[in-house]
């Protein structure tokens, strides 16, 4: 029996294209691949770079006129591998604020970006490997005050983000200096000192720590995501995960 060679779903498409009875002008043909496939890498780094295990914490200004806050989020080592599509790339928070001067980019400076590789016994001669970990801390915000933000990967051969670790160049939609994208999420900032003992309301604050990654840490969430509408701040004592000697269970977190 003859082997049928394989046909490629940008030749079927191509091919389609030219029994529809319109003639396919060979440019339109080759913007449609080009188009296609610029589309499904775009499609695939978003995949393998999607910023996760986002985490949020106060920063460190506070004071009546200035809050901060620090944004962690981390990488695949997939994505930021010397054959990953964020190998050239740049960690940043785009901030959505109320006014004007709240809607900005932070760019991570490289200091706070940290990864870790390491042996395992249980893994046998298998090397484990770290997401790349992102620590960027915004300042100049205003004290209660509600923020949108979402994490992004950004090419960083982009001078624009470069020049300064702040600017309101806006970044939208499917920008093409977006590798990857986070969903956009919410946060408050602490009140200024005194502000909201003096209007005679309370800070409500839940205190946990050694959470690991166990059946009784899942029951820990729910109840914490059951009564989130009542706590203004969580105070983590620490040991948000327990390798085990498995590295994996980091990122099981």
């Amino acid at each position: 029996m003859m082997n049928t060679p394989k046909i490629s779903a940008l030749l079927l498409l191509l091919l389609l294209l030219g029994d529809t009875g319109v003639a396919a002008e060979p440019s339109q043909q080759s913007d449609v691949g080009h188009s296609l496939v610029r589309t499904a890498a775009a499609q695939k780094a978003q995949d393998v770079c999607q910023p996760h295990h986002i985490h949020l914490s106060v920063g460190r200004i506070q004071n009546s006129i200035h809050s901060s806050m620090t944004i962690s989020f981390s990488i695949s080592s997939a994505c930021v591998s010397k054959k990953g599509p964020g190998k050239k790339s740049i960690g940043a928070v785009r901030l959505i604020g109320e006014g004007e001067d709240d809607d900005f980019l932070v760019i991570s400076d490289g200091n706070n970006t940290k990864s870790y590789d390491a042996m395992s016994p249980r893994r046998g001669i298998k090397r484990y490997y770290s997401d790349l970990y992102y620590h960027i801390e915004i300042d100049d915000l205003r004290p209660d005050q509600e923020y949108s933000y979402e994490c992004l990967l950004l090419k960083k051969d982009e001078k624009t983000y470069l020049r300064e670790d702040r600017t309101t160049l806006e970044i939208s939609g499917d920008h093409t200096s977006v590798i990857a994208r986070s969903d956009i999420s919410a946060f408050t900032t602490p009140p200024a000192p005194g502000q909201w003992h003096s209007s005679g309301s309370a800070i409500t604050f839940a205190v946990l720590g050694d959470l690991a990654a166990k059946e009784h840490s899942k029951k820990t969430i729910r109840h914490l995501d059951r009564h989130s509408e009542s706590v203004d701040a969580i105070l983590f004592a620490g040991d948000l995960a327990y390798p085990s000697k498995d590295h994996d269970n980091w990122d099981k977190w």
